[in-house]
């Protein structure tokens, strides 16, 4: 019936489209007309078509000069199938997750720019110290609050612990975000200090460079957790620095 063949017309397109590898015809001997869907079509020397050969692609196909067809040969072009409308929705959810980071970081910056500096160098003075910190933080703190949690004695303390845990955590993001917006800025600036608007314009761009990595199935999120991990270390650590400058005692005069 048509509308059975055009159902197989419809999956083998859709085949061919979500594979995107191209079609090959080598070394075969084929006795009559071939039918080909594909993304693109490649015929080799070593192809021969006793036929028509009848292909549905967005591309012309490359045909090989010692390739032998003996009918003739008929392209009929397709578009290139368009984003799926889910996979269009979750780029720009993504899209809009990192705007909405990107502003949060550049207000972090701009209100608290001496400790959102320091906390940010210190990932480059002691890198080993903010990756180990920084995955005992990340890990450990929930277990930690649960466990206080379900005692009579910690249960207000793991409550706060929670509380503090998710603005720590996106402080330590932001942070590992100016750390590598920095290695950028210093490449470009060299000698001196900075200004704070070429400060936020590497956080803008180390933002849109993750942004593209997050296209990537993998490599966008590790960046993004790295950068965080790391943030979160610097920041207990500067943290802690602050707490003990504060309790040297001033001697007076």
């Amino acid at each position: 019936p048509a509308n059975m063949v055009e159902r197989e017309r419809k999956f083998r397109l859709e085949q061919a489209m979500e594979s995107g590898k191209p079609q090959e015809i080598a070394e075969k001997i084929v006795e009559g007309d071939v039918l080909v869907y594909a993304q693109s079509l490649r015929i080799l020397p070593s192809a021969k078509i006793g036929g028509r050969l009848m292909y549905h692609s967005p591309e012309a196909a490359e045909i090989a000069p010692g390739a032998a067809i003996t009918g003739a040969v008929t392209h009929h072009p397709l578009e290139r199938p368009a984003m799926p409308a889910a996979r269009q929705a979750a780029h720009g959810a993504v899209a809009f997750f990192l705007l909405m980071l990107l502003v949060t970081g550049i207000v972090y910056h701009l209100l608290f720019p001496r400790f959102s500096t320091s906390a940010a160098d210190v990932i480059g003075e002691r890198p080993w110290a903010s990756l180990g910190l920084g995955v005992a933080m990340l890990f450990a703190t929930p277990p930690v609050a649960v466990g206080l949690m379900l005692t009579a004695v910690g249960a207000l303390l793991g409550i706060l612990v929670l509380m503090l845990y998710l603005p720590l955590l996106l402080l330590g993001f932001l942070t590992g975000m100016l750390f590598a917006g920095g290695l950028l800025l210093r490449s470009i600036h060299r000698g001196g200090t900075a200004a704070r608007g070429w400060r936020v314009l590497s956080l803008i761009v180390a933002f849109l460079i993750l942004g593209l990595l997050c296209m990537a199935p993998v490599l966008g999120p590790l960046l993004a957790l790295a950068a965080a991990i790391f943030g979160l270390g610097a920041v207990t650590l500067r943290m802690f620095r602050v707490r003990r400058a504060s309790q040297v005692p001033v001697v007076a005069a």
